[in-house]
């Protein structure tokens, strides 16, 4: 996914394709909530010729994510999954209490239209 996709337009789509044979091509609440938190975090990295991408400090700055500890090397989204009706999304490869993180992904989420919690780990 190269663009975020709001719940709104999500729902529009999933609507659109309810009928027997585009029922295959809808994607699912998790398969999107799961590409637009990728999405968030890709955005964090710019492309660099040497060896393909660094983090982009400016926004990594911006967010306070210099203030989590993060491995920038392996940072993803794990799996997305339900807890009683909240979507919950698994990053690996930051530390458990990196708030800032946390709030990154679920400060755009919101604003696409998403309610969610983040847990992140090693």
């Amino acid at each position: 996914m190269s663009l975020q996709v709001t719940r709104a337009a999500w729902l529009k789509q999933y609507r659109l394709f309810d009928t027997p044979d585009l029922r295959k091509f809808r994607h699912s609440e998790r398969r999107v909530i799961k590409e637009n938190a990728q999405y968030l975090l890709e955005r964090l990295y710019e492309p660099r010729a040497s060896d393909g991408r660094k983090a982009a400090h400016e926004d990594i700055k911006k967010y306070g994510l210099d203030e989590d500890a993060i491995n920038w090397g392996d940072l993803g989204v794990l799996d997305v999954y339900k807890v009683k009706g909240i979507w919950r999304i698994a990053i690996e490869e930051v530390a458990p209490d990196a708030e800032n993180l946390q709030a990154y992904i679920i400060l755009w989420l919101k604003r696409w239209g998403w309610t969610v919690q983040v847990e992140t780990s090693w």
